[in-house]
């Protein structure tokens, strides 16, 4: 029986730039290239469930290190730092449809944001981790996130949040 991916199966274009870590892989699973040959030209359902099983460890490798997490819209830009058991969201939402766009069509002027010149609300959030924090990076991610290394663009929201509660 195929097993059930824990995440999703690799596509081919990234199996293919995998190759070498999907040879490692094999190897370590005490598959030879003659093997892998034989598997090839007689077991689908072994190769499907050889590729999950790589696509699982693969995943499960990228999604321990996310920490952050960005989601844009025209209007709204939210980022999620995912601790090991809760995680907190800071989203900025444009009150101003002509005030300009996250998604970069039209470039927003934070400087009038910070002065009220542009209105903005500013949101915090915090849920619990249900299941695991590489489950909930890859929710997010499949929600249309994308992995974010901006500590210094989460912080500066955190600031204006909490300058924001304090006014």
């Amino acid at each position: 029986m195929r097993p059930t991916p824990k995440y999703r199966t690799l596509t081919v274009s990234e199996l293919k730039s995998l190759k070498t870590e999907f040879v490692q892989f094999l190897a370590a699973h005490s598959i030879t290239a003659y093997d892998w040959q034989k598997i090839k030209s007689t077991s689908r359902e072994q190769i499907d469930g050889l590729i999950i099983l790589f696509s699982d460890q693969i995943l499960e490798k990228v999604l321990k290190d996310v920490k952050l997490v960005e989601k844009r819209s025209d209007k709204r830009v939210e980022m999620f730092k995912i601790h090991a058991e809760r995680i907190t969201m800071y989203a900025l939402e444009l009150q101003n449809t002509d005030a300009g766009s996250w998604t970069n069509r039209q470039p927003i002027n934070f400087e009038k944001i910070l002065s009220g010149e542009t209105p903005a609300q500013i949101i915090r959030a915090e849920k619990r981790v249900n299941s695991s924090p590489e489950r909930e990076a890859f929710e997010l991610l499949q929600d249309g996130g994308a992995i974010s290394n901006d500590e210094k663009w989460y912080e500066t929201l955190q600031n204006l949040y909490q300058s924001r509660q304090s006014s």
